[in-house]
């Protein structure tokens, strides 16, 4: 065998290797192939089983994939792939600096962003959109991955979440307002000791704060050692608040002091908190007044046969007011039972005030985490839920105002009828001292003037003197002419040198008595003077204006004249009053 037949055999032998090795080269990428297609297959399969509506777009804003899920969302049937991505969904980002595709290339981040995007039926839907980078094998950015999210269902669960908010807060700004203004003394306690009360808790006991009354126990320190019938006031008060938890509801007498030593009877109405294991709501009502009624009524029942008949009124006027005393105490329970329960959430609405200087404080953060556009319209929702309130808070307590000015003309009312309800008590029209009777409005007053500061002095004279006349309709005129001295100082800040003069004169030449009333509140100009008796006219925000022109003409009924003056404003006010001696 020569060289050249050596070379022949050995260039065939290499082509029969070189064979070999392609056929298994084709093999292996053949098996590589498939491998690779069933991967982008498995892939193509995930993504179109998503809910997510996504697509890929390269550096040259070409659509290179899109899943099943987007194509739905936007309609688009058809092929879309190769398309520009502005010209098959367009958004308002496009051709400026915050286009996603842009933002990528220049940050190499991931970002979210949330929009509303018009789907294939017009409908507009708000989208969670994840942008995110699409890298190469050698890891260059080489496009984006737009991942949206539908939204709609979290946005409703988010509103809804907001108007349950707003429907708490409202009702706890109307429990809560109810609460400091109602007329009752409002308590929550457990066998223990005090939670909370209300402002009317603090004036009945002679408190300054909530936090040093809330320190006393309700069976000692508020308490004498030992209640009418000798026993201890600590076991009784544990069995009431006991009976409460069990019943439901517990009602009784108790004998309280106040912050000064002094005692009074109170009606206490006991009331178990829903929800809220051994405690309870007490409402706390003095019944002094009653009890001195009672004592009256007691004292005109030794004399009931020589007067059956007036006995007979005088038991069914202090029924009546002790039902209505009742009454009132459980529908101001009723009414207010549902606030209490709600005390604790109200403690999370002062929370609301430190999360709005949290967001503040933390700004910076947040514009991190939510973006700047989010940051500032959670803010803005903060904001405005704060303004809401307030502006609710100003509503509720003016209509407050309103029913404790109508509360009170109720009030003047019983009153009246609780200081006359005696056995003696004058008919119709009869021979009246007036100095008795101004003594008898003053101490229906007492409160009101204690309250201001008024300092009263009352000069009747050596000799008494007798007018006749109605002595009822005359309270109602002295009573009305004291609620506005007092109406007339709460308009002066200070509370020092308060002064009201009542004197009691008698004119022989003229056969007549004056009745003076001098005060130094903020009095008025002579504009005013002129229009205070006409019907109609008030400087009261929520006054009727029959107040004067009724006074005068019951003063006129009985044969006297009523004039009222005032040098001006800060000069104090001057009524006089003039009644014919009867003897």
């Amino acid at each position: 065998m020569n060289a050249s037949q050596k070379k022949i055999i050995q260039f065939e032998f290499t082509i029969h290797a070189l064979e070999e090795l392609l056929a298994v080269s084709e093999s292996l990428f053949l098996k590589e192939s498939q491998k690779h297609e069933k991967l982008e297959n498995d892939i193509e399969q995930i993504l179109d089983a998503s809910s997510d509506a996504i697509r890929v777009i390269d550096n040259n804003y070409n659509m290179i994939y899109t899943s099943r899920s987007f194509n739905l969302l936007h309609g688009h049937p058809e092929n879309i792939i190769g398309k520009k991505c502005y010209d098959v969904v367009p958004e308002k980002e496009c051709f400026t600096e915050q286009c996603s595709l842009k933002r990528v290339l220049r940050t190499g981040k991931r970002f979210a962003i949330e929009r509303e995007l018009e789907s294939s039926d017009g409908t507009k839907v708000p989208y969670h959109i994840d942008v995110i980078p699409y890298t190469d094998p050698n890891g260059e950015v080489a496009g984006i991955i737009k991942n949206y999210r539908d939204i709609t269902e979290s946005r409703q669960a988010e509103e809804k979440l907001r108007e349950e908010i707003k429907k708490h807060k409202k009702l706890e700004e109307e429990y809560r307002t109810l609460f400091e203004s109602s007329g009752d003394a409002i308590m929550i306690l457990d066998s223990k000791g005090f939670i909370n009360c209300n402002k009317a808790t603090l004036k009945l006991f002679g408190f300054s704060s909530k936090k040093q009354f809330i320190k006393k126990h309700p069976g000692g320190d508020l308490s004498p050692a030992k209640q009418p019938g000798g026993r201890d006031s600590f076991t009784m008060a544990e069995e009431h608040i006991k009976k409460a938890c069990r019943e439901g509801i517990n009602f009784f007498e108790w004998l309280h002091i106040r912050q000064d030593g002094t005692t009074f009877p109170a009606e206490v109405l006991l009331s178990r908190m829903e929800h809220q294991d051994n405690i309870v709501q007490a409402t706390v009502r003095d019944i002094s007044e009653r009890k001195y009624v009672e004592q009256e009524i007691a004292k005109a029942q030794k004399t009931a046969e020589e007067n059956a008949q007036q006995q007979g009124r005088i038991e069914m006027a202090n029924n009546m007011l002790h039902d209505v005393g009742n009454a009132m105490t459980g529908i101001s329970s009723y009414v207010l039972k549902p606030q209490m329960q709600m005390e604790k959430v109200w403690q999370e609405i002062q929370s609301l005030y430190q999360l709005r200087d949290l967001f503040a404080d933390s700004e910076n953060e947040l514009i991190k985490v939510f973006g700047k556009e989010k940051q500032q319209a959670l803010s803005d929702f903060m904001k405005a839920l704060i303004v809401s309130f307030e502006e609710r808070n100003a509503r509720h307590l003016e209509f407050s105002e309103k029913i404790s000015a109508a509360v009170g003309h109720v009030c003047s009312v019983l009153d009246l009828q609780r200081y006359y309800l005696k056995e003696n008590a004058s008919p119709l029209v009869s021979e009246i001292n007036p100095a008795t009777i101004i003594s008898d409005t003053l101490v229906m007053m007492s409160g009101s003037l204690h309250k201001r500061n008024i300092k009263v002095s009352l000069d009747a004279g050596d000799k008494k003197l007798w007018i006749s006349g109605d002595q009822t309709r005359l309270i109602r005129v002295f009573l009305n002419i004291i609620k506005n001295t007092c109406e007339a100082f709460d308009e002066m800040k200070s509370m020092d040198g308060r002064k009201l003069e009542i004197t009691i004169s008698p004119d022989e030449s003229k056969k007549e008595i004056k009745v003076v009333f001098s005060d130094n509140a903020i009095g008025f100009t002579p504009e005013t003077g002129k229009k205070l008796f006409e019907r109609g006219f008030t400087l009261k925000p929520y006054g009727s204006g029959i107040g004067l022109h009724a006074c005068r003409a019951i003063i006129e009924s009985h044969g006297g004249t009523m004039t009222v003056e005032s040098n001006g404003i800060n000069t104090g006010a001057l009524t006089v009053i003039t009644f014919p001696i009867s003897k």
